[in-house]
């Protein structure tokens, strides 16, 4: 039933999505006390920001979090063809320089934009398949098939726990 809903998800206009996120996001702000707490704290400990401020930045990520997770069932509808109509990169001749004096990279990217798509891309972008360090989702079936997707274009995830001596040996 999941994999239908996403299967749904996935032939859905971006415009739609994203209304569905700026619409949804303010609910989920109001009823997930725990993560809603968890993000002030974060942001006012790394930011400084006031009050307000702080916030006005924690409903929007609300907003932003919800959208990566109604967008992401769209990875299946990305191809080496055309996923340049989905992400872009800046910097990516750091990492084939590396790449060709036969060394490994660490990329280390923030959860901005839609990291979900710039992963799976990344082997159309870089010529060269990810590990990835990723916390698994928390109700098991769903990190299934989230982790069917993910891999989909070649990339292996990695869970974030005792993942020490696989990145050494990576690189």
């Amino acid at each position: 039933m999941i994999d239908s809903l996403l299967k749904f998800w996935a032939h859905l206009p971006m415009s739609a999505l994203h209304r569905a996120a700026a619409t949804l996001g303010p609910l989920w702000w109001t009823l997930d006390r725990r993560h809603r707490q968890t993000a002030l704290a974060n942001i006012r400990l790394a930011l400084g920001l006031p009050e307000a401020e702080a916030e006005r930045l924690a409903r929007a990520n609300f907003a932003h979090l919800l959208e990566v997770f109604l967008q992401f069932p769209k990875v299946s509808r990305i191809t080496s063809q055309n996923y340049h109509d989905y992400v872009e990169c800046s910097g990516a001749h750091h990492l084939d320089a590396s790449l060709r004096r036969g060394h490994g990279a660490l990329l280390l990217t923030g959860h901005f934009g839609n990291w979900e798509w710039l992963a799976y891309c990344s082997p159309f972008l870089f010529g060269a398949r990810l590990n990835v360090i990723a916390r698994p989702l928390d109700w098991q079936p769903l990190n299934t098939l989230v982790l069917k997707y993910r891999q989909g274009s070649g990339n292996r995830f990695w869970d974030r726990k005792h993942v020490s001596l696989k990145v050494l040996r990576a690189l």
